[in-house]
Protein backbone atom coordinates (compact mmCIF):
# COMPACT_ATOMS: atom_id res chain seq x y z
CA UNK A 1 0.00 0.00 0.00
CA UNK A 2 0.96 3.80 -0.47
CA UNK A 3 1.97 5.69 2.22
CA UNK A 4 -1.15 8.28 0.82
CA UNK A 5 -3.37 5.24 1.05
CA UNK A 6 -1.70 3.93 4.40
CA UNK A 7 -2.78 7.62 6.09
CA UNK A 8 -6.19 7.48 4.36
CA UNK A 9 -6.68 3.69 6.07
CA UNK A 10 -6.02 4.98 9.54
CA UNK A 11 -8.23 8.18 8.88
CA UNK A 12 -11.10 6.20 8.35
CA UNK A 13 -10.35 3.52 10.91
CA UNK A 14 -9.67 6.50 14.14
CA UNK A 15 -13.43 7.87 12.42
CA UNK A 16 -14.53 4.60 13.60
CA UNK A 17 -13.91 5.16 17.27
CA UNK A 18 -16.80 7.38 19.61
CA UNK A 19 -15.84 10.97 19.53
CA UNK A 20 -13.04 10.76 16.97
CA UNK A 21 -12.62 12.12 13.80
CA UNK A 22 -10.04 11.03 12.16
CA UNK A 23 -8.16 13.00 9.32
CA UNK A 24 -5.36 12.61 6.92
CA UNK A 25 -3.48 15.24 7.70
CA UNK A 26 -3.86 17.61 10.48
CA UNK A 27 -6.77 20.24 10.59
CA UNK A 28 -6.00 23.59 9.94
CA UNK A 29 -8.36 24.33 13.31
CA UNK A 30 -8.39 20.91 15.24
CA UNK A 31 -11.19 20.35 17.67
CA UNK A 32 -11.09 17.90 20.34
CA UNK A 33 -11.24 14.28 19.20
CA UNK A 34 -9.76 15.83 15.99
CA UNK A 35 -7.14 12.85 15.16
CA UNK A 36 -4.37 12.46 12.14
CA UNK A 37 -1.44 10.15 11.34
CA UNK A 38 2.17 11.88 11.05
CA UNK A 39 4.51 10.05 9.28
CA UNK A 40 7.51 9.44 10.77
CA UNK A 41 10.75 7.28 10.13
CA UNK A 42 10.84 4.86 7.42
CA UNK A 43 13.52 1.84 8.30
CA UNK A 44 14.63 -0.01 5.63
CA UNK A 45 13.87 -3.55 6.09
CA UNK A 46 14.97 -7.18 4.29
CA UNK A 47 15.47 -6.54 0.45
CA UNK A 48 13.22 -3.36 -0.73
CA UNK A 49 10.96 -3.56 2.18
CA UNK A 50 10.66 -0.84 4.48
CA UNK A 51 8.55 -0.58 7.68
CA UNK A 52 7.23 2.95 8.42
CA UNK A 53 6.64 4.67 11.86
CA UNK A 54 3.47 6.31 12.21
CA UNK A 55 2.73 8.56 14.88
CA UNK A 56 -1.31 9.54 14.83
CA UNK A 57 -2.11 12.10 17.19
CA UNK A 58 -5.35 13.08 18.96
CA UNK A 59 -6.02 16.46 20.52
CA UNK A 60 -7.78 16.45 23.93
CA UNK A 61 -9.44 18.36 25.86
CA UNK A 62 -7.02 21.51 26.86
CA UNK A 63 -8.58 21.09 30.81
CA UNK A 64 -5.21 18.79 32.32
CA UNK A 65 -7.97 16.96 34.50
CA UNK A 66 -10.68 16.69 31.59
CA UNK A 67 -7.91 15.66 28.95
CA UNK A 68 -6.74 13.01 31.83
CA UNK A 69 -10.31 11.95 31.39
CA UNK A 70 -11.04 11.84 28.12
CA UNK A 71 -7.51 9.80 27.86
CA UNK A 72 -8.62 7.27 30.24
CA UNK A 73 -11.97 7.15 28.11
CA UNK A 74 -10.76 6.34 24.71
CA UNK A 75 -7.57 4.67 24.32
CA UNK A 76 -9.53 1.37 24.44
CA UNK A 77 -11.44 1.81 21.21
CA UNK A 78 -8.72 3.36 19.97
CA UNK A 79 -6.32 0.88 20.45
CA UNK A 80 -8.79 -1.79 18.72
CA UNK A 81 -9.40 0.79 15.83
CA UNK A 82 -6.09 0.86 15.03
CA UNK A 83 -4.63 -2.81 16.03
CA UNK A 84 -5.29 -4.07 12.43
CA UNK A 85 -3.58 -1.81 10.47
CA UNK A 86 -0.43 -2.02 12.31
CA UNK A 87 1.74 -3.32 15.43
CA UNK A 88 0.93 -0.22 18.13
CA UNK A 89 4.10 0.18 20.01
CA UNK A 90 2.64 2.94 22.67
CA UNK A 91 -0.12 5.28 23.66
CA UNK A 92 1.42 8.79 25.36
CA UNK A 93 0.22 12.45 26.85
CA UNK A 94 2.10 14.97 24.60
CA UNK A 95 2.04 18.28 24.17
CA UNK A 96 1.73 20.35 20.51
CA UNK A 97 3.19 23.06 19.47
CA UNK A 98 0.66 25.45 17.65
CA UNK A 99 0.26 29.29 16.78
CA UNK A 100 -2.19 30.14 20.12
CA UNK A 101 0.52 27.57 22.21
CA UNK A 102 1.00 24.43 23.41
CA UNK A 103 -2.40 21.76 23.23
CA UNK A 104 -2.80 18.89 24.81
CA UNK A 105 -2.82 15.27 22.76
CA UNK A 106 -2.35 11.86 23.14
CA UNK A 107 0.04 10.68 20.49
CA UNK A 108 -0.20 6.86 19.34
CA UNK A 109 3.16 5.11 17.26
CA UNK A 110 2.22 2.51 15.54
CA UNK A 111 4.53 0.68 12.69
CA UNK A 112 3.45 -0.75 9.54
CA UNK A 113 4.88 -2.52 6.68
CA UNK A 114 5.05 -0.88 3.76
Amino acid sequence: MSLVGKRQELATALSAVPDVTGHAHRPSTPAIGDAWPVLGPLTRQRGTAFLATWRVRVLLPQDEEAASVWMDEHWPPLFYALQPHGFIQQMAPVMLASTGGEMYALEITLTAEE
